[in-house]
Protein backbone atom coordinates (compact mmCIF):
# COMPACT_ATOMS: atom_id res chain seq x y z
CA UNK A 1 0.00 0.00 0.00
CA UNK A 2 1.34 3.42 -0.94
CA UNK A 3 0.62 6.20 1.56
CA UNK A 4 2.06 8.90 -0.69
CA UNK A 5 -0.45 11.24 -2.26
CA UNK A 6 0.21 13.02 -5.52
CA UNK A 7 -0.11 16.75 -5.38
CA UNK A 8 -2.71 18.08 -7.82
CA UNK A 9 -0.27 20.32 -9.68
CA UNK A 10 -1.54 19.59 -13.14
CA UNK A 11 0.57 20.43 -16.13
CA UNK A 12 2.77 23.48 -16.02
CA UNK A 13 2.22 25.76 -18.98
CA UNK A 14 5.79 26.36 -20.19
CA UNK A 15 4.80 29.31 -22.39
CA UNK A 16 2.99 31.01 -19.50
CA UNK A 17 5.95 30.39 -17.21
CA UNK A 18 8.36 31.80 -19.80
CA UNK A 19 6.17 34.90 -20.20
CA UNK A 20 6.36 35.63 -16.47
CA UNK A 21 9.82 34.40 -15.48
CA UNK A 22 11.12 37.98 -15.77
CA UNK A 23 8.63 39.02 -13.08
CA UNK A 24 10.98 37.39 -10.56
CA UNK A 25 13.81 39.77 -11.43
CA UNK A 26 14.18 43.02 -9.53
CA UNK A 27 12.98 46.10 -11.41
CA UNK A 28 15.50 47.76 -13.75
CA UNK A 29 16.03 50.70 -11.43
CA UNK A 30 17.77 48.25 -9.07
CA UNK A 31 20.37 47.06 -11.60
CA UNK A 32 20.38 49.16 -14.79
CA UNK A 33 22.91 51.73 -13.54
CA UNK A 34 25.29 48.98 -12.38
CA UNK A 35 25.01 47.19 -15.71
CA UNK A 36 25.67 50.43 -17.61
CA UNK A 37 28.64 51.19 -15.38
CA UNK A 38 30.15 47.74 -15.98
CA UNK A 39 29.82 48.08 -19.75
CA UNK A 40 31.24 51.63 -19.65
CA UNK A 41 34.25 50.69 -17.50
CA UNK A 42 35.09 47.68 -19.62
CA UNK A 43 34.64 49.56 -22.89
CA UNK A 44 36.98 52.29 -21.58
CA UNK A 45 39.51 49.61 -20.69
CA UNK A 46 39.37 48.10 -24.17
CA UNK A 47 39.67 51.57 -25.78
CA UNK A 48 42.76 52.34 -23.71
CA UNK A 49 44.20 49.07 -24.95
CA UNK A 50 43.81 49.92 -28.61
CA UNK A 51 40.32 48.79 -29.59
CA UNK A 52 38.09 51.09 -31.61
CA UNK A 53 34.72 52.16 -30.14
CA UNK A 54 32.66 49.44 -31.78
CA UNK A 55 35.05 46.65 -30.83
CA UNK A 56 35.46 48.01 -27.29
CA UNK A 57 31.72 48.14 -26.71
CA UNK A 58 31.21 44.69 -28.24
CA UNK A 59 33.90 43.12 -26.05
CA UNK A 60 32.54 44.88 -22.96
CA UNK A 61 29.04 43.56 -23.64
CA UNK A 62 30.39 40.03 -24.11
CA UNK A 63 32.20 40.15 -20.76
CA UNK A 64 29.13 41.53 -18.97
CA UNK A 65 26.94 38.85 -20.58
CA UNK A 66 29.39 36.16 -19.43
CA UNK A 67 29.40 37.56 -15.89
CA UNK A 68 25.60 37.76 -15.90
CA UNK A 69 25.37 34.17 -17.09
CA UNK A 70 27.66 32.89 -14.34
CA UNK A 71 26.76 35.27 -11.48
CA UNK A 72 23.44 36.85 -12.49
CA UNK A 73 20.88 37.16 -9.73
CA UNK A 74 23.44 36.60 -6.97
CA UNK A 75 25.21 39.19 -4.87
CA UNK A 76 28.98 39.01 -5.25
CA UNK A 77 31.70 40.64 -3.23
CA UNK A 78 34.90 41.97 -4.77
CA UNK A 79 37.65 43.11 -2.43
CA UNK A 80 39.51 46.36 -2.99
CA UNK A 81 43.05 47.62 -2.58
CA UNK A 82 45.71 45.31 -1.18
CA UNK A 83 43.31 42.43 -0.63
CA UNK A 84 42.26 42.51 -4.28
CA UNK A 85 45.89 42.59 -5.41
CA UNK A 86 46.77 39.66 -3.14
CA UNK A 87 43.83 37.63 -4.43
CA UNK A 88 44.72 38.35 -8.06
CA UNK A 89 48.36 37.35 -7.50
CA UNK A 90 47.25 34.18 -5.72
CA UNK A 91 45.05 33.24 -8.66
CA UNK A 92 47.85 34.03 -11.10
CA UNK A 93 50.21 31.74 -9.15
CA UNK A 94 47.63 28.96 -9.28
CA UNK A 95 47.07 29.34 -13.01
CA UNK A 96 50.79 29.53 -13.84
CA UNK A 97 51.85 26.68 -11.52
CA UNK A 98 52.88 23.57 -13.42
CA UNK A 99 54.47 21.53 -10.63
CA UNK A 100 58.01 22.31 -11.77
CA UNK A 101 58.15 26.10 -11.53
CA UNK A 102 57.63 26.83 -7.83
CA UNK A 103 61.05 28.44 -7.43
CA UNK A 104 60.51 30.57 -10.55
CA UNK A 105 57.11 31.74 -9.25
CA UNK A 106 58.60 32.52 -5.83
CA UNK A 107 61.29 34.67 -7.43
CA UNK A 108 58.87 36.34 -9.83
CA UNK A 109 56.41 37.39 -7.12
CA UNK A 110 58.94 37.96 -4.31
CA UNK A 111 57.70 35.12 -2.12
CA UNK A 112 59.38 32.15 -0.50
CA UNK A 113 58.96 28.73 -2.09
CA UNK A 114 56.91 27.66 0.93
CA UNK A 115 54.57 30.65 0.52
CA UNK A 116 53.99 29.82 -3.16
CA UNK A 117 53.22 26.21 -2.17
CA UNK A 118 50.76 27.45 0.46
CA UNK A 119 49.08 29.85 -2.00
CA UNK A 120 48.80 27.07 -4.57
CA UNK A 121 47.24 24.71 -2.00
CA UNK A 122 44.70 27.37 -0.96
CA UNK A 123 43.75 28.06 -4.57
CA UNK A 124 43.50 24.35 -5.35
CA UNK A 125 41.15 23.99 -2.38
CA UNK A 126 38.99 26.84 -3.73
CA UNK A 127 38.92 25.17 -7.15
CA UNK A 128 37.95 21.82 -5.62
CA UNK A 129 35.09 23.37 -3.61
CA UNK A 130 33.90 25.22 -6.72
CA UNK A 131 33.82 22.03 -8.77
CA UNK A 132 32.27 19.91 -6.04
CA UNK A 133 29.42 22.39 -5.57
CA UNK A 134 28.47 21.72 -9.19
CA UNK A 135 27.96 18.06 -8.33
CA UNK A 136 25.12 18.75 -5.91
Amino acid sequence: MNDQTELPLGEIDGALLADHIGDLDPPPEKWAATLASLVDHLADFYRRNGRNDEAAIGEAQKVVALLAHDFGGRPIYLPRGDRLQQALVARQIYLLHNGRNVEELAERFGYTVRHVQRVYAEQRSIETRKRQSQLF
